[in-house]
């Protein structure tokens, strides 16, 4: 199991991480493993994806530790919809600290942008 720092190192060391986006799952676990097979370590599924929470899971198990796959920030104030738990980072739009928070309780890499 990788650590956090290891997966902020590879995100700083690649400079480069793959976001996908898509109206349906079906064959975003293939997508992930063409990345990776393309060379990219570091791949985003947004939760715009339906089930985006379970095609991280399944794309985790599909590449193992070639690549550390993310999510999108998963959840709101509000409304949770699911932890950081699957993912191995994520990327929020904004700095946003309650984001930041969730992050580091599960002790997950967060990239807040600005």
């Amino acid at each position: 199991m990788p650590r956090a720092s290891d997966i902020v190192k590879q995100i700083e060391t690649t400079a480069v991480v793959a976001i996908i986006r898509a109206a349906s799952s079906g064959e975003l676990v293939n997508v992930v493993s063409a990345l990776r097979d393309g060379g990219l370590t570091c791949i985003e599924v947004t939760m715009t994806t339906p089930n985006a929470l379970e095609v991280i899971h399944q794309a985790r198990t599909s590449v193992g530790d070639a690549a550390f796959i993310g999510v999108a920030r998963c959840w709101t104030r509000d409304r949770p919809r699911g932890h950081p738990g699957r993912a191995q980072f994520v990327v929020a739009p904004i700095v946003d600290l309650p984001t930041i928070e969730m992050c580091k309780r599960y002790s997950v890499p967060v990239l807040p942008g600005a």
